[in-house]
């Protein structure tokens, strides 16, 4: 009888104490309509090629960002040619900042369209990292912005390859 007694007062006791709580915890965090987040892929090697020098690139690879944080995690793989096709660098890319995105809309949650601009790093194998290259990715999918061809452009230090040979991404809109 003692030990009943004591588990209903040790029960009286903590129930008022978990539901301040619960309560206190739900009402510490309400649920907060957060911004869209995307993620892109770009569908098979992107190729362009620089006009001033005729190098050609192939770039693949996907990652997501959020606009409004101004945060983007995406990463890929690289090869620069010579005009005569020889290889001339090859490795992987890692993005390291958001410049901005310009979202078209599209038909559905999947199939989005928009311009992003991210800056990357190319860690090329058997080289130092080379910063600061611009990656522009174009989705013609929508409407608003003018992106230009669809594809992608990289710019900086490796060269300026605007011009699109082979181009095809996509977005997608997360939340």
């Amino acid at each position: 009888m003692k030990i009943q007694r004591n588990v209903f007062m040790a029960t009286a006791l903590l129930l008022p104490l978990l539901f301040v709580v619960s309560v206190g915890l739900a009402l510490a965090s309400p649920a907060v309509a957060s911004s869209p987040t995307y993620s892109f892929d770009l569908t098979g090697p992107q190729t362009n090629k620089d006009p001033g020098t005729n190098n050609t690139l192939a770039l693949t690879g996907a990652g997501s960002f959020d606009p409004s944080a101004r945060t983007v995690v995406a990463s890929g793989t690289f090869a620069i040619f010579s005009s005569s096709g020889s290889p001339l660098s090859f490795g992987t890319w890692k993005a390291t900042g958001f410049d901005s995105f310009c979202p078209r809309g599209g038909p559905s949650s999947g199939v989005q369209g928009g311009v992003l601009v991210i800056t990357v790093t190319l860690f090329p194998h058997g080289g130092e990292p080379v910063t600061g290259i611009t990656i522009t990715v174009n989705c013609l999918v929508g409407t608003g912005c003018n992106p230009g061809a669809e594809g992608l452009t990289v710019t900086g230090s490796v060269g300026n390859f605007t011009d699109v040979v082979h181009g095809r991404t996509l977005f997608h809109l997360n939340q």
